[in-house]
């Protein structure tokens, strides 16, 4: 945990950093980031009170008591730092472009010499989320699509602010293994289609959010391979009015649209969260089971 009260990952070596520790220290934060908040509590109150750490029986207590006032939803995403004893150059560069796009993760480096007996270790800041995210000669608002989409989550009201953290959350906390893309106006929640027939397929967008800055609202949407997997029919059924538009993430499902449900205050929320949730949800259980049944015929 930092300062700020943030989940820190740490990746440690005892050789030189390859490209594998990259991995795995981009396994080891999604992995926490996929969980829903009840799960993640749960797991560092069980990993608690082992290697000289305290025990924390009471998770969410002890949080509230080191940062008072703060939600438990600023432990994500988890902040990542890669240590070891060198590194090679294709490392050092994933790591320096990682960062350079707003990735928060850091690069520090050991050197070890014996010195009359003593063996000394020397610390070397190979790249740095701050210094990066400062420096890097790309990091222009345009480039920056997370930067750019927060600043205008920025501008919508309050509320609507507030409506989008509530929809960000319904998704995180069922979508397992999910992946984030962001574009100036829209976040895009990704699953991995790697199983599927189409072997063309691997992390394809299924949910998204988008700003509707016009309207002052945005619109919690399902990409054409979540129609496809529950069928165009569940959401005619609804009881509630939502948007066609041509998508702009394409998949050879025989699915030539996608679907938005606008969102312009609070209140419309409250009315449609539960239908949301439970379409977000038959959506997961279908993947499932398509997944299922996919490996099980390889």
């Amino acid at each position: 945990m930092d300062t700020d009260g943030r989940l820190v990952v740490f990746e440690l070596k005892r050789g030189t950093l390859n490209r594998d520790a990259v991995a795995q220290v981009i396994d080891y934060a999604s992995s926490l980031d996929a969980m829903d908040m009840d799960r993640l509590v749960n797991h560092i109150e069980q990993r608690s009170g082992n290697l000289g750490i305290k025990k924390i029986d009471d998770f969410a207590e002890w949080y509230s008591d080191n940062w008072e006032g703060q939600d438990l939803e600023a432990l994500l995403p988890p902040r990542m730092v890669l240590v070891g004893l060198g590194v090679d150059d294709t490392t050092e560069r994933m790591v320096n472009y990682m960062a350079s796009i707003g990735m928060d993760i850091s690069l520090l480096t050991f050197h070890g010499f014996v010195q009359e007996g003593k063996t000394l270790l020397t610390r070397n800041v190979e790249v740095d989320r701050i210094e990066a995210s400062v420096s890097a000669p790309r990091k222009a608002s345009s480039y920056n699509r997370k930067g750019n989409f927060e600043k205008r989550v920025q501008n919508l009201p309050a509320d609507i602010q507030n409506v989008l953290r509530a929809a960000e959350s319904m998704f995180r906390s069922h979508l397992i293994g999910f992946s984030q893309t962001y574009a100036n106006n829209w976040i895009n929640f990704n699953l991995n289609y790697s199983w599927h027939k189409e072997s063309s397929l691997t992390r394809v967008a299924t949910v998204f959010i988008e700003i509707d800055e016009a309207n002052r609202g945005v619109k919690i949407g399902f990409h054409p391979m979540a129609i496809h997997l529950v069928s165009t029919n569940e959401f005619e059924n609804l009881a509630v009015e939502f948007e066609t538009a041509e998508p702009r993430v394409i998949v050879r499902m025989g699915i030539d649209h996608e679907i938005k449900f606008p969102l312009h205050s609070l209140q419309e929320w409250e009315e449609k969260k539960d239908i949301l949730t439970a379409l977000t949800q038959k959506v997961c259980q279908a993947y499932d089971k398509a997944r299922e049944e996919a490996l099980a015929n390889q």
